[in-house]
């Protein structure tokens, strides 16, 4: 990771402590790898649906995106992530400012578009939202319970 560069970050946390209700019975290796395993499914999910939301032009943004499984004591989490400092800007948009970029004139000549008219636009309107790291968080959070419920209904049925 580049020195000064920002991380866009999300952690979901799976604590064993947390699995009390079971009655022990989760404490099991065969359970907690059904849980890593579910784990590093849905960071692949979120990986390739993030891919597929990003805006691409040089492939940066999308080759930037990752997943982690941690395991520590007991407890596992799935983080998702992107180094790239793209990342917040084109999620959220920005505020107008001055950009003089090479990136920006190559982008805007892709595009069929004059690079001081884009530079003057980006100064005097900043840029468009795109949501693609939110709405991901979203989903690979609604694809993890639905995985992690299927593996305690089997685990306790046994």
């Amino acid at each position: 990771m580049a020195r000064g560069s920002f991380v866009f970050w999300t952690t979901v946390k799976m604590p064993k402590a947390g699995m009390r209700r079971l009655g022990g019975m989760a404490h099991g290796g065969i359970f907690w790898r059904a849980v890593e395993n579910a784990f590093t499914q849905t960071g692949r999910y979120m990986q390739a649906d993030a891919a597929m939301r990003v805006p691409t032009f040089t492939g940066a943004l999308k080759k930037s995106l990752n997943y982690l499984v941690i395991k520590r004591g007991g407890d596992s989490s799935l983080s998702f992530y992107s180094d790239s400092p793209y990342a917040a800007p084109v999620e959220y948009g920005s505020a107008p400012h001055e950009v003089m970029s090479e990136r920006v004139r190559m982008w805007a000549e892709a595009k069929g578009i004059s690079a001081a008219a884009m530079y003057n636009a980006i100064a005097l309107r900043g840029t468009r939202p795109h949501p693609f790291f939110n709405p991901t968080v979203a989903a690979g959070q609604d694809a993890l319970i639905r995985k992690l419920e299927i593996a305690i209904k089997r685990f306790v049925r046994g």
